[in-house]
């Protein structure tokens, strides 16, 4: 962030005066360097290649790939570049010099590389990562707290999505295995053994959840709840809006954005960053509670009759906005309507259904009682599937010739808000729909507790584009909004925030800076060199103070799951800053530095280097394959 003051540590003063880092490595060492022969031993190979050693889902081969190094005896490491994305985040190149400078510190050529973000993903979907560290801060979606399959999924060998072609077959069957548990207690150790796994291997790094900071207008509205991935910056949940109070006349809520809403149907459209608005107006079965619990929706119990029969309750007494009665109907014909043709954005609900016969009424009492028939047993159908995963009346869109190209005008949902009037890239307005659960005062108090502010609520609620970030902030500080919608700098937060009649609203996150590395390079491919890079090179604390001026949450270990989060574990091995502790693992895993550039193994312990890289090996230490003390 250009508007904090960098510090400025030894490295960077030995930098100035024209002494490498490396230099200064190498003098700290008593000048060690690269003594050992580098003779390669009979029928051990001369190099190793970067490559895929699984077989790939997609159509993945060797000579369409991402970064590539070859390792060999004694070489010199050399450049480690490390990817981001500065979109989302303003802070994300700090955060990724800070990774490279971890890299630097062991004796490598760390170095960032800037990249648009739709460059990120276009490599991780053809070819894997483009660079051996790259790294995005991910967007707090609803699924990504209901379930960790959200981030244990993308562990399993082969698996298309596994972009860093990561294998473990422990991992494997660990996420097998929860995904095929449907007791809640059995699946809750499955997932804490996963996470210890996640640790220990050092798949990838989730050093830091980064806060949600959300500027409000405190001289007009009161009750603003902190949400958890939301705030009141981020508009996923309805506990962001449902919660405020008014303090006195003014009861319509105005929140600035640079965003703009394609069309209404989301469903089947191209995703973009204003669709979450339109899930306060359509309901899910379920939802996720203000402590990352889930809660009832639309549905009121859910539960495997079998290994692969879900049956569900219906919520009674639910209109939709038009008064018309929400039935089981709904839910059929919803269901029907997303999977021909497919809705892929809300695949989560769907993919997993029996195409013959999804879903089916088996008592049409009240609301009625559905039971969905799936392919295979699937735990997270009750949390993912089922979470912030929208239904629609059948009597506003069943004759529609192509739900996929329908725009209903108004939309209509149960929801805790009703359409008003929507003027494309300048205005959205919705009003209150006080006969949706959300408001009942009983429902706020059960799932807020202390946090629960008594009162009627806002009884609009508007979204305004105020054009750029800055025009934005400007609105906030004339009063002419009552909130910013989309993610904010810490400075920018504060600045939109500072004068009377406004404040700050700071809550955490549950999604962490994604920081993957690349287990088809050979170097990654060592634990080893994963231990004492990922575990003991980067200093996330003083990042955390310096740079975000002590806003977030500093997690234990490298572990995707944060600590707030039902599904969490505390007995994983601890991540610790320790350059020295990172370098004494490398040398006795046989590394040598000259001049303070790592190099690889040479000799014999060149062989126990090839060893730990065979694809049966990446995931096991030094000893664990009974090999020596090399330094």
């Amino acid at each position: 962030m250009e508007d904090i003051p960098k510090k400025i540590d030894r490295r960077d003063v030995l930098q100035m005066i024209g002494v490498s880092s490396g230099a200064a490595v190498a003098g700290c060492l008593g000048g060690d360097g690269a003594d050992e022969s580098c003779e390669i031993p009979d029928g051990v190979e001369g190099s190793v290649e970067t490559k895929y050693y699984n077989e790939w889902e997609g159509g993945r081969h060797e000579n369409d790939m991402g970064y590539k190094m070859t390792a060999e005896p004694c070489a010199t490491v050399g450049e480690f570049p490390v990817e981001f994305t500065p979109e989302r985040t303003s802070w994300m190149g700090e955060y990724a010099r800070m990774i490279a400078r971890g890299a630097s510190d062991l004796g490598l050529n760390g170095e960032t590389v800037s990249n648009p973000f739709s460059l990120l993903v276009e490599g991780w979907v053809n070819k894997g990562l483009n660079y051996p560290v790259v790294m995005i801060a991910q967007a707090p979606e609803p699924q990504r707290a209901a379930d960790p399959h959200a981030f244990l999924g993308r562990k399993i060998c082969g698996r298309s999505n596994n972009f860093q072609n990561y294998c473990n077959p422990e991992m494997t069957e660990l996420v097998q295995k929860q995904l095929a548990e449907t007791d809640q207690e059995a699946r809750m150790e499955l997932v804490h053994e996963g996470q210890k796994l996640w640790a220990e291997d050092e798949v990838q790094g989730w050093t830091y959840f980064p806060p949600v900071l959300s500027p409000v207008n405190t001289a007009d509205f009161e009750g603003f709840y902190p949400m958890p991935g939301a705030g009141v910056t981020n508009d996923y949940y309805p506990w962001s809006f449902v919660t405020i109070q008014p303090t006195g006349d003014r009861t319509t809520f105005i929140k600035g954005t640079q965003r703009e809403m394609n069309r209404p149907n989301f469903m089947w459209s191209t995703s973009d960053a204003a669709s979450i608005w339109m899930t306060l107006v359509w309901d899910s079965l379920y939802d996720i509670g203000p402590n990352l619990e889930v809660i009832p929706g639309l549905a009121t119990s859910a539960e495997f009759t079998d290994d692969t029969t879900v049956r569900v309750e219906l919520r009674d007494g639910v209109t939709w906005h038009d008064g018309e009665p929400f039935s089981a109907e709904d839910v059929v014909w919803t269901t029907e309507a997303f999977m021909d043709p497919p809705a892929s954005n809300v695949a989560a609900y769907w993919d997993n259904l029996d195409e013959e016969n999804p879903v089916e009424i088996v008592d049409d009492s009240g609301a009625g009682t559905v039971e969905y028939n799936l392919k295979s047993t699937d735990a997270r159908f009750l949390t993912q599937g089922m979470v912030r995963n929208v239904m629609l009346p059948k009597h506003r869109w069943e004759d529609a010739s192509n739900p996929a190209d329908f725009s209903p005008d108004p939309p209509i949902g149960t929801g805790p808000f009703k359409w008003e009037s929507w003027d494309p890239g300048t205005r959205l307005e919705f009003s209150s729909y006080k006969d949706n659960w959300f408001w009942s005062d009983d429902f706020q108090q059960e799932h807020l507790g202390d946090d629960y502010t008594e009162g009627p609520g806002i009884d609009n609620l508007v979204f305004v584009n105020t054009g750029n970030i800055d025009s934005t902030i400007g609105a906030m500080e004339q009063g002419d909004i009552d909130a910013i919608s989309g993610t904010l700098s810490v400075s920018q937060a504060e600045r939109a925030s500072e004068g009377e009649g406004r404040g700050l609203v700071e809550a955490e996150n549950f999604v962490g800076v994604n920081t993957s590395v690349d287990h088809t390079i050979p170097l990654l491919r060592d634990k080893e060199f994963r231990i004492a890079f990922c575990r003991h090179s980067w200093s996330v604390e003083q990042f955390v103070e310096d740079v975000m001026q002590g806003y977030g949450t500093v997690s234990k270990s490298n572990n995707p799951i944060v600590d707030s989060s039902p599904w969490y574990t505390d007995d994983t091995v601890p991540r610790e800053y320790d350059i020295e502790k990172g370098k004494e693992i490398l040398r006795k895993a046989g590394y040598t530095w000259n001049n303070g550039d790592l190099q690889y193994p040479g000799g014999e312990a060149w062989e126990a280097f090839v060893e730990r890289v065979q694809p049966e090996n990446t995931n096991m230490r030094r000893e664990e394959l009974g090999q020596p003390d090399f330094s």
